[in-house]
């Protein structure tokens, strides 16, 4: 009978692995091609009880067909308050930013953690095969 268990496990590591994939592919390629921008760091908030900030920024983007620039107001990514006012370089996908460095760094975690979650499907059934037999050890007779 087949561990279903094992094979639960396995499928969730590796639908873990693809989504890691995905997103550290999307966030090394915006670091290569998305819009740069300069942002201003508006204000920052507070998300939990804890030290975690969601800092809004705003920046101007060509709309399509480059005659227009419209105003987009947007969540940064890595920004902390010290940052509120000032302005800084980001890579933009949409109404999010990050800091250069910060999507770099991120595709590059999301993929370490891909390749771990791989592995670990990869590895986890191999360490569940029935254990051998010692070479030239016979099974002693059953004894009656």
């Amino acid at each position: 009978m087949k561990n279903w268990g094992m094979i639960v496990v396995v499928i969730g590591f590796v639908a873990a692995a693809g989504a890691l994939a995905y997103g550290g592919i999307h966030m090394i390629a915006l670091h290569h091609s998305g819009t740069p921008v300069v942002a201003t760091i508006v204000d920052c908030e507070a998300v939990t009880a804890g030290r975690q900030l969601s800092c809004k920024g705003t920046w101007t983007v060509d709309e399509p067909g480059g005659r227009q620039r419209r105003v987009v107001r947007g969540t940064v990514e890595d920004a902390t308050v010290d940052d509120i006012g000032t302005k800084m370089d980001i890579v933009v996908s949409g109404n999010r930013g990050w800091k250069n460095a910060t999507a770099l760094r991120l595709g590059i975690i999301a993929l370490v953690f891909a390749a771990l979650c791989l592995s670990l499907a990869i590895m986890l059934p191999l360490g569940q095969r029935a254990p051998r037999r010692p070479a030239g050890r016979r099974p002693s007779p059953p004894k009656s």
